[in-house]
């Protein structure tokens, strides 16, 4: 008869709202598979088909660690042949500190990288104690090395859970002298004592300084002979860097530091300092050495002193 009853329209109307939404999912999954293609060649490209170093040219363990660190005339260069240092020459004595700095691009973060063997220098060579870390067992090297990044990643979970990323076989004896350590017993205490899931992803019950306290303590479950922080105090507030700080000079006086120094007050209480520019060395000794040589740190330290500079050099 031509005629719909209001229950027929609103069941062709329901019926076409749902035909429409169907075609648009898949207006959408072109997107989504873009996306998701591109996140599978990051993961390909950036992470499975990273060669790995070669662990077989290795395979020496040192008995006793002192913890002296040489760069003997490295030089590297990328695969796709940019220069990322050259000819770099230091020296890190036992249980002392050096900060790396320069400007972004310097060459900080390879050097760090070399050092862990995640890449092998162009020329030169690396060496821990008077031995070339290429002849040492690649998984017992970073095994020596606590590192302590500037940003904290923690895993949803418990706190036992995340101090053992990396050293899945540690005692509760291990961890607990870790957050001892790392000034992190106390508010980790109520945490522990759970048996439930406590920590939220990215550790978001906790403030930044607990968090940077975590990952300290995470650092120092395997008792590492060397310290490797990439300015860990650097998003904090004044109150928790004060605590972060306090926990890190304790731990460092009987281990070799190395920073990765993004500001110049943190550069400035090191023992020693390497200043970089464009992958090579332009100066380098004590805060106090370089002030009196008037050179380029100087100048950067006087114009930070001064207001004229942000405490940051990338």
């Amino acid at each position: 008869s031509g005629n719909m009853s209001v229950s027929d329209m609103a069941a062709l109307a329901f019926a076409l709202d749902a035909i429409n939404q169907g075609f648009r999912g898949i207006s959408n999954l072109s997107s989504t598979y873009s996306s998701v293609q591109g996140a599978s060649d990051r993961i390909y490209s950036e992470i499975l088909d990273v060669p790995l170093p070669p662990e077989h040219s290795g395979r020496q363990v040192l008995e006793r660690v002192q913890g002296l660190i040489e760069f003997r005339d490295v030089s590297f260069v990328y695969p796709d042949g940019t220069w990322a240092l050259r000819n770099v020459s230091f020296s890190i004595q036992p249980g002392t500190s050096m900060a790396l700095v320069g400007p972004s691009g310097a060459g900080k973060s390879t050097i760090a990288d070399l050092l862990q063997r995640f890449y092998e220098p162009t020329s030169g060579s690396i060496c821990l104690d008077g031995n070339d870390i290429k002849h040492l067992d690649v998984n017992w090297l970073r095994s020596q090395i606590g590192v302590v990044p500037q940003q904290t990643f923690l895993f949803a979970g418990g706190i036992d859970e995340n101090l053992r990323l990396g050293t899945p076989d540690a005692s509760d004896e291990q961890l607990t002298k870790a957050l001892q350590m790392a000034h992190a017993e106390d508010f980790s205490r109520e945490f522990r004592d759970r048996n439930v899931p406590v920590l939220g992803e990215r550790g978001v019950r906790l403030s930044g300084g607990q968090m940077q306290r975590i990952a300290i303590a995470r650092a120092l479950v395997r008792d590492p002979s060397i310290l490797l922080l990439d300015e860990a105090t650097s998003a904090l507030d004044a109150e928790s860097e004060k605590a972060v700080t306090a926990a890190l000079q304790e731990v460092m006086e009987t281990r070799t530091t190395m920073f990765i120094a993004h500001r110049l007050t943190t550069a400035a209480r090191a023992d020693s300092i390497l200043f970089l520019k464009r992958g090579e060395v332009i100066e380098q000794g004590s805060h106090i050495e370089l002030m009196a040589k008037g050179g380029q740190y100087s100048l950067l330290f006087k114009a930070f002193s001064d207001g004229l500079l942000e405490d940051n050099l990338g």
